[in-house]
This record gives structure tokens, C-alpha cells and sequence, in this order.
């Protein structure tokens, strides 16, 4: 913002000082300086879109900018030849004046941000995927000003084939919170329980807005760690009464079918996903598929469909059938038009990323509208965010402090 404030500055006053001008020499000099406040005024502007437009909307915030001043351009000859036969040569240069002194009013008024960052803003990278032997690695990172500033990065190896092979588990990983000032690390937490709990979070949300008031039946497709997690935290906002359930992997099954019943739940094993979403109010796919599981004839109207485990370009579990029938809500329309399912409807040609309804934050704060009749199919597209990672890593920072006696290591001694 100082470096734009200059410009107009440079650019104002100096239009303001021709009526100081004597001589052609002074004329000239004045030109000048005005010729270089605007072209101050260019990269300052490209400045402020960049810090305060998030990546994926600084594109048509340059052409918006772009076109007015193309049109400013080509209206400026127009404009200084009406000037010059009305009213004196001086008009010329001093109708600069209010258009500065407006431009500057503007950018106080709709560019707060860059004289002093809002608390909680967020700045969030893309997503990156380093390949490994048999599996990958997923680092998310996102950064939050105000005070406290923070940052997070984490790094998920997801390895399918760990538990045949290795006996581990399929996803594991750390959490790395950072002070975003010093550049130090607070914490480091190891990510599955916090990956699994947020992300169950964000499905809850979703099903409270969209899923049908009275839904009694879960589908759960995928009976790894995210399972459990996501029932529980779905119990909070629906009343499920029944959990019919699917995975090839016997052991997992069994251990998810024994929990089921500890928590008072109807548990029925079957086949595969088609099967277990037959008849389901709500169906969670938590799988490391790649290739689609649920198809539209596979899902019944009014289900609420959370796809959570296509959080990479390489995994796939709703059909682009679905996703085109379907209302779409995602957590990040940027996020998921590149990793979720909505980038396989999208590659199909089945969607564009303007088919999404709106983002899970929009619904909540209700900038979009959820569920209008019990007979509308809704997806929610989850590929997970680096500050929902944030957040729970925040949370579990500040209790850990709290009751003390946490290991503690100063890193460099």
C-alpha cells in the first residue's frame, strides 16, 4: 500500500504543479515526474491484487484491472482533446489531481488488508505429491496471520499396500506447527489421529447442513482409521441408527464391526460399496481407490454422499454421473478441481468447476443453500485442508501447554 500511496502521490502533485510553470523547460520536467508516478502506479497495483486476492482469483482480478485501464487509455485523448478546446492547456495535466486523490480514497477504503493484516488470514499453498516405492507422500502447509502467527506443514505417506506388506499403517505422517514470526517449531504431532479427527469434523459439518434431518442409515465404505472417527463424529449431528459397511480387507472389517457394536450401533458386513450404499441415507467412501466405486445408479435420491478418500489425482471413487447429477459442495473449489472427484467429473467433461454450489464454509455461513427437498442428492467432495490441520494443531498445542509435562526438545543443541 506505501509503494501505491507514493505513486499517486508522485503523480498528483506533480500534475498539480503545472500551474507553477513558467517555462517549457519546467513544462517538460513536470511531464516527467508524472510519467513516472504512473508508471509507479502499474507494479503497485499488481502488488496489492497479489496480497490481497488468493491465488486462485488473482487471474481475473488482473483482467478486471486490466480492462478499466485499457478503457482509461483509449477515453484519455478523447477526454484531453475535450479539455484543451473548453478550457485551458493546464486542464489537461490538472484533471489528474481527482482522479488520484479518488484512486487513493478507493484503495483505503477496499484494501485494509495491506495497511495492516486482518487476524486469522490465511495463506494457503497448493498442495504437493512427492512419489514413493509403492505409495506417495501428500505435504499440505497453510499459513495464518495476526497474532498469534502461525504456520503448519504436513507430510502424509500414504502406502497401501503397508499393512500386507509391513505390517504399518496405511497412512502415516507428521504435523509441524510453526511460529510464523521467529520461524521456530512449536510442536511436532504425529498426523494420523489428527488427519482422521479433523477430517471427520469437516464430514459432520457437511451432513449437518445437508443430509436429510431423520438420516438413520450409514454406509461406510473403507474400514480403516478414518471410519470409526467419522461415525462418531456423525453421531453428533444425525440420529444413525444402522451401519451397513464394506472393506476387502477381513481384519479391518472385523475390528470396525466390533466397534459398531460398542457403540450400540446395527452393524451389518457386505460385499462391496454398491451393495452397502443400497438404501443408505448417508454414504462415507474413505478408501484409497482409483478407480470409481459409486456410481449415480448406485445412490438413491435424497443421500448425502461424503467422498473423503480422493485427496490426490490418483485416487477416485465417485463417478462423474454422480458428481454431474448431484449438488457438489467442496472445501476448496481450488483444491478439489485439481485432487478430489470434481477433477475426475471436470476431466471427463462431465462438469466445470462452477457446477460446484459453493464451498463447505460458504453453506455454513450461508452464502449458498443446503438441502431444499428430501429427493436432492448431495456431495460433499473432501480432500482436506491445510487449515483444518492448522487449527487441530493449534488446539492440541495450546492443551498440551496447558497441562504440562510434555517432552520438550530444543532443536540445534
Amino acid at each position: 500500500m506505501s509503494s501505491f500511496a507514493r505513486s499517486l502521490a508522485l503523480f498528483g502533485l506533480s500534475s498539480l504543479a503545472v500551474l507553477l510553470v513558467d517555462t517549457p523547460g519546467q513544462l517538460i520536467g513536470v511531464r516527467a515526474l508524472m510519467g513516472a508516478g504512473g508508471a509507479l502506479i502499474m507494479p503497485a497495483t499488481l502488488s496489492i491484487i497479489s496480497n490481497i486476492f488468493p491465488r486462485e482469483e488473482r487471474g481475473k482480478a488482473i483482467a478486471v484491472w486490466a480492462g478499466i485501464a485499457s478503457v482509461g487509455i483509449g477515453l484519455g485523448p478523447l477526454l484531453g482533446g475535450l479539455l484543451l478546446e473548453w478550457f485551458s492547456w493546464t486542464s489537461v495535466f490538472l484533471i489528474n489531481v481527482p482522479v488520484a486523490v479518488i484512486a487513493f480514497t478507493l484503495a483505503l477504503r477496499l484494501v485494509p488488508e495491506s495497511r495492516d493484516p486482518k487476524p486469522g488470514r490465511f495463506d494457503v499453498p497448493a498442495v504437493g505429491h512427492v512419489p514413493g516405492v509403492g505409495g506417495m507422500f501428500h505435504i499440505k502447509a497453510a499459513q495464518r496471520a495476526g497474532s498469534p502467527a502461525l504456520a503448519v506443514i504436513k507430510v502424509n505417506g500414504n502406502f497401501p499396500g503397508n499393512r500386507a506388506q509391513h505390517d504399518l499403517p496405511t497412512i502415516q505422517g507428521f504435523v509441524a506447527l510453526l511460529d510464523a514470526e521467529r520461524g521456530c517449531v512449536l510442536a511436532l504431532l504425529d498426523s494420523i489421529e489428527i488427519t482422521a479427527r479433523r477430517t471427520a469434523a469437516a464430514t459432520a459439518l457437511a451432513a449437518k447442513h445437508l443430509a436429510k434431518p431423520q438420516s438413520r442409515t450409514l454406509a461406510m465404505i473403507g474400514c480403516g482409521a478414518q471410519a470409526l472417527c467419522h461415525v462418531e463424529a456423525l453421531r453428533d449431528v444425525v440420529p444413525i441408527h444402522t451401519v451397513v459397511f464394506c472393506d476387502p480387507r477381513d481384519e479391518a472389517a472385523d475390528t470396525f464391526g466390533v466397534c459398531m457394536r460398542e457403540l450400540d450401533l446395527s452393524a451389518r458386513r457386505v460385499v462391496d460399496a454398491k451393495t452397502a450404499a443400497r438404501g443408505a441415507d448417508l454414504i462415507v467412501t474413505v478408501t484409497t481407490s482409483t478407480h470409481p466405486l459409486l456410481d449415480l445408479g448406485d445412490v438413491d435420491p435424497g443421500t448425502f454422499v461424503a467422498g473423503v478418500g480422493t485427496d490426490n489425482p490418483s485416487k477416485h471413487e465417485l463417478g462423474a454421473d454422480l458428481m454431474k447429477a448431484a449438488c457438489v459442495v467442496v472445501d476448496s473449489v481450488a483444491q478439489a478441481s485439481t485432487m478430489g472427484d470434481l477433477y475426475h467429473a471436470i476431466a471427463a467433461g462431465d462438469m466445470q468447476a462452477t457446477d460446484v454450489r459453493g464451498e463447505l464454509a460458504d453453506l455454513v455461513v450461508g452464502r449458498v443453500a443446503g438441502r431444499a427437498s428430501g429427493n436432492e442428492r448431495w456431495v460433499f467432495d473432501s480432500t482436506g485442508l491445510a487449515i483444518q490441520d492448522l487449527a487441530a494443531a493449534e488446539m492440541v498445542y495450546e492443551r498440551a501447554r496447558a497441562v504440562g509435562g510434555v517432552p520438550q526438545i530444543r532443536l540445534g543443541n
